[in-house]
């Protein structure tokens, strides 16, 4: 299955993620793809980048790993969100410094990532963002 990948633009300093849908298993060689062309394009653009807009409009979800990964160097590092079992357990989602998993093991890792904060961050949804693409939203 060919996934779409996402795009990161830049115009007038204000840099733009646009993540669709992933629908492959963290392990498919495609997740690492979709995540390496955001943490590349974060890094690629960041010297330019004055405020980020991240839009997870029409994003049915998928597989949040990769996604959560290539955004990671613009989240804080440690918990940003979690998720509680029927018996009332949390287990946290967490930021490290090469991507996004759980209890110090990431899932798709991206490498090592400086972290890229001071900028105001946006992130756009709409009717359409459900499941991986509200986990995104959630972590920011």
């Amino acid at each position: 299955m060919n996934v779409t990948l996402p795009t990161v633009t830049t115009t007038d300093g204000v840099s733009t993620l646009s993540l669709p849908a992933l629908p492959v298993a963290s392990d498919d060689p495609q997740a690492s793809e979709y995540a390496m062309v955001l943490a590349d394009g974060i890094d690629a653009a960041a010297t330019a980048t004055c405020g980020w807009v991240v839009d997870v409009q029409g994003n049915l979800g998928g597989n949040m790993w990769p996604m959560l990964s290539g955004v990671s160097a613009l989240l804080p590092e440690g918990p940003v969100m979690f998720f509680r079992d029927r018996a009332g357990e949390d287990t946290a989602v967490t930021v490290q410094e090469d991507g996004a998993g759980t209890e110090g093991m990431t899932f798709v890792s991206v490498g090592p990532r400086a972290q890229r904060d001071g900028a105001p961050i946006a992130v756009l949804q709409d009717r359409s963002t459900s499941s991986s693409g509200e986990a995104v939203l959630a972590a920011f």
